[in-house]
């Protein structure tokens, strides 16, 4: 077992027991079975998996109970972020000349593949309603878990192969009809939260129309209504700074990448959390 530094092309050895300050380094393992997700983790696994960049399931855990969202989903979204952050060291450091582990290179990419196949294969079973999770989650929940897997979708996308938003207009439409469902079920179940903003972060950022972009302001203005969350306002902000940035590139019809909120959020130094 070895561990890929961040700040180094090296492959140096792996620390016994797992450390909050490794959240950019990535295990170079014999084979992906972390990313078997129908399989299940030993209790070792389980227990010392602090940054749950280990898709397989775990019986014990409390993920679901605690957050409501299943373990798998939060373990994807972290592997995606990890292996995201290494590729971007990765690219700083051929723009600046230096030498780049090929070896290393090709392994983040085939990584990148089962990474794509676990997220695509999730969104797959949540659709066709194949996914345990959703079966015994409440309606109003369930619809909220489809718009955290659509979007999840569209953020590996964004962050990993840098596909051009238009690209993914229509998952950004699934996250959108999940979002306005779990907002009817809501009203229907009585006064309540109206959910994580995150899915109507990651989505908006990449809706190109007004008739899209109207939808996902309206989801942010009537749960900031509701519960006042200051994160929501800062989710508002740099989504319509990510509109008009996506509209004078497009504009300007540059062949260069399609700006993400991601640039925007380095830029300006603001880190919200969509809880």
């Amino acid at each position: 077992m070895s561990t890929w530094s961040e700040s180094s092309n090296v492959v140096a050895p792996s620390e016994p027991n797992p450390r909050l300050d490794d959240f950019l380094r990535l295990e170079n393992q014999q084979s992906d079975s972390d990313l078997n997700i129908n399989e299940q983790k030993d209790r070792a696994s389980g227990f010392h998996d602090i940054h749950l960049h280990d898709s397989r399931s775990f019986p014990e855990t409390l993920y679901k109970q605690i957050y409501g969202i299943p373990e798998t989903w939060l373990s994807l979204v972290s592997q995606t972020t990890r292996l995201a952050n290494v590729l971007a060291t990765f690219l700083v450091a051929r723009n600046l000349g230096n030498n780049v582990n090929l070896e290393a290179w090709e392994a983040l990419q085939r990584r990148a593949m089962r990474l794509e196949n676990m997220i695509c294969s999730f969104n797959l079973g949540l659709t066709r309603g194949k996914v345990t999770d959703l079966q015994a989650t409440s309606v109003p929940h369930g619809h909220m878990l489809q718009a955290l897997s659509g979007a999840l979708v569209i953020f590996f996308y964004r962050r990993i192969r840098e596909t051009h938003p238009a690209v993914l207009q229509g998952h950004v439409d699934s996250v959108i009809h999940a979002l306005q469902a779990c907002r009817a079920s809501l009203l229907e179940d009585g006064p309540t939260g109206p959910g994580t903003a995150w899915p109507a972060f990651v989505a908006g950022c990449e809706a190109l129309t007004t008739s899209r972009r109207k939808a996902f302001m309206q989801w942010l203005d009537d749960a900031s209504s509701m519960c006042g969350y200051a994160a929501i306002s800062t989710a508002r902000d740099i989504m319509i700074k990510s509109w008009e940035r996506q509209d004078e590139h497009l504009s300007a019809n540059r062949g260069d990448a399609m700006p993400c909120w991601i640039d925007i959020i380095k830029e300006e130094q603001i880190w919200p959390l969509f809880c």
